[in-house]
């Protein structure tokens, strides 16, 4: 049986953190991800799928895709995936790969090094609410 907390649960601390600290509200803040799909796609079909009428607001706010930055800041040609971007900056996958944890400390690293390097870290996409098929009469 897996003895893990429910994703309202989590939420529910997650959103006593940002309280404790006034993220989003006081203090800026802006969420960092490996591409778009993780807050665009993963955590509204996670909210849906927990019945949540709606998303928490804070993830609707324009946030930070770090493989278009770390493309953008390198002049690759192409995006690339986490293990692509360590491996490009000499360094090594730590953990396991597609462990939560593990990809989200990895990007810590990338993101540490992209900062040593100069690059300045401005939000780059902007949520986009689903395309409702409306027919018109």
């Amino acid at each position: 049986m897996d003895n893990s907390p429910c994703f309202i649960d989590v939420l529910d601390d997650f959103q006593e953190f940002l309280g404790k600290w006034s993220l989003f509200q006081k203090k800026s803040a802006v969420f960092v991800t490996d591409g778009p799909f993780d807050i665009r796609d993963f955590i509204t079909k996670q909210c849906k799928h927990s019945n949540l009428k709606k998303r928490p607001a804070y993830f609707s706010t324009p946030w930070i895709n770090i493989r278009k930055l770390f493309r953008e800041f390198y002049n690759y040609p192409v995006n690339k995936n986490i293990g692509a971007m360590l491996e490009a900056l000499d360094m090594k996958f730590e953990g396991r790969e597609h462990s939560g944890l593990d990809d989200s400390r990895n990007l810590v690293a990338i993101g540490r090094k992209m900062w040593e390097d100069g690059c300045v870290f401005k939000t780059n996409i902007k949520w986009k609410a689903p395309h409702k098929n409306i027919r018109k009469r």
